[in-house]
């Protein structure tokens, strides 16, 4: 089975390839659009990411992290910034969505694990290979 993951962002997608449970590729993906932000980012943000996967041929699963939004109270970040990912992670769908799409939040695979910690967990259990 052949799985595409992306975590999505308005200028920057860091994309990786897993086949069989194996990671096969990975790479971060640059907009060329450095300033605008609405549709045109996103789409610009979508095409470079189709041109970067276009040979790795049509994945079986399409795994795009969706932003989560929080409360007032509770949210770190900027809503516009959030609604922006929400918007790249649309068109991605959209336009890399051949078979099975998912769209995870964050809690539902880290949990509330601060992301230094979840990285370091992370880095911990990949091999040289």
């Amino acid at each position: 089975m052949r799985i595409l993951a992306i975590d999505p962002g308005l200028r920057v997608c860091g994309v990786a390839e897993l086949v069989d449970g194996v990671l096969a590729r990975a790479v971060l993906v640059v907009s060329p659009e450095k300033t605008a932000r609405g549709g045109p980012a996103w789409v610009a943000m979508a095409r470079a990411v189709t041109a970067a996967v276009s040979s790795w041929g049509a994945p079986c699963v399409l795994v795009v992290e969706c932003p989560q939004q929080y409360d007032a109270a509770n949210c770190r970040v900027d809503r516009a910034d959030l609604s922006e990912l929400s918007a790249v992670a649309g068109a991605l769908c959209a336009v890399l969505g051949s078979g099975e799409v998912r769209t995870p939040v964050p809690r539902s695979w880290k949990s509330t694990v601060p992301k230094d910690i979840h990285n370091a967990r992370t880095l911990a259990k990949l091999t040289a290979s």
